[in-house]
């Protein structure tokens, strides 16, 4: 038969291993979620090589990129273009924010500001007009697109 004596070293060292355990678990925890803390942070803005200059352009700023003949172009809101020495739209759309800016389709990323109207195609298409005031460009997004592209306009930062 068991004997239920709580009593003894056996115990107080069985105390002490559990409460060394739980303060490491807590420790480990508040690591963790300082971690995570420093990794959420969103810078607000993006450097841009254009020529010889780095140039710092905050992302509320930016309208949207434009890829033409092999050379990514940022247009500002107040009708800047600026060439940019950046590789690959891939690339870029890695370092922008997702809340802020989608990539339409293989030569456009646009940032939410940017849109004054979604307007449905045919075949399940899209097509976002860009604020007049910026260009009077029309973006043209794909059917496999068009779900992520209304998710995400419909998303309030």
């Amino acid at each position: 038969m068991l004997s239920k004596n709580f009593s003894g070293t056996g115990f107080a060292i069985g105390l002490f291993v559990i409460g060394f355990l739980a303060i490491i678990e807590n420790l480990s925890f508040l690591l963790i979620s300082t971690t995570s803390k420093k990794e959420k942070q969103i810078p607000d803005s993006l450097i841009v090589t254009a020529g010889k200059k780095k140039l710092k352009v905050n992302f509320k700023e930016i309208a949207y990129f434009k890829l033409s003949d092999g050379i990514i172009y940022l247009h500002t809101f107040d009708g800047r273009r600026i060439p940019t020495s950046m590789a690959s739209v891939e690339k870029l759309t890695d370092r922008l924010p997702k809340h802020l800016f989608f990539r339409a389709n293989r030569q456009y990323i646009v940032q939410k500001a940017t849109i004054s109207e979604l307007v449905k195609l045919e075949n399940r298409k899209l097509r976002i007009k860009i604020n007049p005031s910026i260009s009077a460009e029309y973006i043209t997004v794909s059917r496999y697109k068009n779900k992520g592209l209304m998710e995400w306009f419909d998303d309030i930062p």
